[in-house]
């Protein structure tokens, strides 16, 4: 349970990993749509530097969509309700534990 709520928060679970590769795929058939687009227009990056960069510049930037943070506690609700339960539990069985035992005697 702690590592699949450390993973989550962390951003490195699965869940987090489909969801960065689905915007890679949106973003990367974007670029090729915008590329067709340019192409057809007889758009080029051109031959100087300048106008390269010019051309590059209207490229959106790839932003990959995160996921909110209640979106991640309610991904991992089982696994905290599972931690607090443990705790509750670990805890009530510590308040009615026996006292140390003195082996002097």
């Amino acid at each position: 349970a702690m590592r699949a709520v450390s993973s989550s928060l962390a951003a490195t679970d699965r869940a987090h990993h489909c969801d960065f590769i689905n915007s890679a795929e949106n973003y990367r058939r974007q670029f090729v749509e915008d590329l067709n687009v340019a192409e057809m227009k007889k758009q080029k990056p051109g031959d100087s530097p300048d106008q390269r960069r010019q051309f590059w510049a209207q490229v959106t930037e790839f932003l990959p969509d995160f996921v909110s943070a209640l979106k991640d506690v309610g991904r991992s609700l089982i696994a905290i309700i599972c931690i607090i339960a443990w705790a509750v539990v670990a805890g009530i069985a510590a308040a009615y534990a026996p006292p140390k035992i003195n082996r002097a005697s």
